[in-house]
């Protein structure tokens, strides 16, 4: 699992690789968030300079949970927009970080958990009634593994979610995760380059920026037992481990104009 939740129209069905919205608050609310990051990302400090030019920005955080990131970026002075499925995150989150906030139920969407200073909204709601109207706008979409969190049947939904909330002069952040699928169905779902492409290529320039980070070298097959079927690998860190290859990258999204 990925930090944050997939907003599904699909029920739970970790067989398949699908987990809905009702799979997520019950991992939260039953601690199995082995998903949630103890730091923040890494590209943070390595692409500063490139990601907010140093201006401060607004920046929008799809299926954020209780990230770190949203701290790093709080903490310099950026604003930053949430949206997670589990209250629970967003209570902890202002919690363990001591930060004074406000709740405000909003009718037929959930609430809107912000800070005094209004710098920062992580809204609990499902990310598909995320609108510009509701929102706002941002200069960038940080997609810190989010997009390979959702469930495969709604990715086009989202995609065309988060780029509505983008500015037309803004910047998305977009993390994926290229792995060998044999061993997991997802979530995470293994998002090479060719899905990235069909999924953001009609409407946004796509640059990448980070193949570096390589979790797994490719391992020789002669070295590697046949890996066991799927289903009985007990969680994502196991059945990686299995995998002949699985890396991380990084991309840089803009808008087509027209």
């Amino acid at each position: 699992m990925i930090e944050g939740m997939s907003t599904a129209s699909a029920e739970t069905n970790v067989k398949d690789g699908v987990v809905d919205n009702a799979g997520w608050i019950d991992a939260w609310a039953s601690g199995r968030t082995d998903f949630h990051q103890s730091t923040h990302d890494r590209f943070l400090d390595l692409k500063e300079a490139e990601v907010f030019e140093g201006k401060t920005k607004s920046v929008f955080m799809p299926l954020c949970g209780k990230s770190l990131d949203i701290l790093w970026m709080y903490n310099h002075g950026h604003t930053v927009c949430g949206v997670e499925i589990a209250e629970l995150a967003i209570q902890q989150f202002f919690e363990e970080h001591g930060i004074e906030f406000e709740v405000k139920t909003l009718e037929n969407i959930g609430k809107l958990y912000k800070s005094k200073d209004d710098r920062l909204q992580l809204y609990v709601a499902d990310l598909f009634e995320m609108t510009p109207e509701l929102c706002g706008q941002f200069d960038i979409i940080f997609d810190s593994k989010s997009f390979v969190a959702i469930n495969k049947s709604d990715r086009q939904k989202y995609v065309n979610v988060l780029l509505s909330l983008m500015k037309t002069d803004g910047k998305y952040y977009l993390s994926a995760f290229d792995y060998d699928q044999s061993v997991w169905p997802g979530p995470p779902h293994s998002t090479p380059g060719e899905v990235v492409n069909s999924c953001y290529s009609d409407r946004c320039n796509i640059e990448l920026l980070e193949d570096a980070d390589q979790v797994m070298k490719e391992k020789q097959a002669s070295s590697v037992e046949p890996p066991v079927p799927q289903q009985d690998y007990e969680d994502f860190p196991s059945a990686i481990r299995a995998a002949t290859y699985a890396m991380f990258r990084w991309y840089k999204l803009t808008m087509k104009q027209s």
